[in-house]
């Protein structure tokens, strides 16, 4: 298979998400090691859920196994799916509005031995889409079957109830009649008349529409090829990443090729007689030679910089510390997860030098 570099239309905010909750999953099971630092992994999940990748291209593109692609993905979308928003959240969040809009959209999905329960006109999953006015999302609902009604499966998640008892004001098209008070009163496509000589307003039943096509322009969702009891992780992991994209705002490249971003919880251990090199140079492998590495070694191991994920990581080499003397910590920031190669013992490394201003004295 060949590999090519490619980019993603997405927001920084995602990958940093989505990279911090991986760090701190990882800090909290004890892993040692694995073969894709949190930056790749998150960068491997957001490729996957974006461009509709399959596990055997992310493998290839990644350089790790069919079945370590499939696992890192399934980890790091239940990781998102936690963080969406709950019913009582969104009602929250709706109860602050003029007013939502309600639609559902239906997710084709590759059904064949089951497809009945799956067939509504065209095979696919319900999801009931909860927007503000100016149609950005506030909630997706669970998936079910594509054959279930929309103002059934909006009943099945409570939301009608929610928004009824709420006293939400909530515009929603013709599928809706019947719902309630609620949906009931604002929209004509609803069941209230339009004023004499106009025709009934369809820019919020647009707008929620858009929201629909928000959803799908995660390409995943255009086509499922999953088990149909994975998807309702995917659309909330989906509704995770664009709320985060939403609030935080900015819209930069998230490329596969690895680049510079912000990023902390690196660090470097060296012996304390390196510390004047490292203060006006930087961290060059070439100018560090003070002292024995610290492992004992007299002459670099790799060509780059060692560095610690985490302080955890920092700990463990101050703990085999060989230079004969005490060390210093220094804190790296803005350097990508990405950019670290594995040195094949298990430790990372970043290829060249770092400059004095990435690096802070711990």
């Amino acid at each position: 298979m060949l590999v090519h570099p490619s980019g993603l239309d997405l927001s920084t905010s995602a990958l940093r998400l989505l990279r911090r909750k991986l760090t701190a999953r990882r800090r909290r099971i004890g892993t040692r090691w694995r073969r894709l630092t949190c930056g790749r992994q998150a960068l491997m999940t957001l490729a996957h859920l974006r461009c509709g990748h399959t596990f055997a291209q992310l493998a290839a593109g990644f350089g790790v196994g069919l079945a370590t692609a499939h696992r890192y993905v399934t980890e790091a979308v239940d990781i998102l799916a936690v963080l969406a928003p709950t019913l009582q959240q969104a009602m929250a969040v709706a109860a602050r509005k003029a007013f939502v809009i309600l639609n559902g959209t239906l997710p084709p999905i590759d059904r064949i031995a089951a497809d009945r329960p799956f067939c509504s006109g065209k095979h696919g999953m319900n999801v009931q889409v909860l927007t503000d006015p100016f149609g950005k999302l506030i909630r997706a609902s669970p998936a079910l079957a594509g054959s279930v009604h929309d103002i059934r499966a909006a009943r099945s998640h409570g939301l009608l109830d929610a928004l009824n008892t709420g006293g939400i004001r909530c515009w929603a098209d013709k599928a809706y009649q019947g719902s309630g008070p609620a949906s009931a009163s604002p929209s004509a496509a609803a069941g209230t008349s339009s004023p004499p000589g106009r025709r009934p307003s369809t820019a919020p039943t647009r707008r929620s529409a858009h929201s629909a096509a928000t959803l799908k322009s995660w390409r995943l969702l255009r086509k499922l090829r999953c088990s149909t009891t994975r998807i309702t992780d995917l659309v909330k992991a989906v509704l995770t990443l664009e709320l985060t994209a939403s609030t935080r705002g900015g819209s930069l490249a998230a490329s596969y090729t690895p680049g510079v971003l912000d990023t902390s919880n690196l660090f470097h251990v060296s012996s304390v007689l390196n510390r004047q090199s490292i203060a006006q140079h930087g961290l060059d492998w070439t100018r560090m030679g003070a002292a024995r590495g610290i492992a004992g070694s007299r002459r670099p191991e790799v060509e780059g910089i060692f560095v610690c994920r985490g302080e955890e990581e920092a700990g463990f080499f101050l703990q085999i510390n060989n230079t004969g003397g005490p060390v210093d910590i220094w804190s790296v920031d803005g350097i990508d997860e990405g950019l670290l190669l594995d040195n094949g013992n298990g430790f990372v490394y970043l290829p060249g030098s770092i400059p004095a201003a990435r690096v802070r004295l711990v």
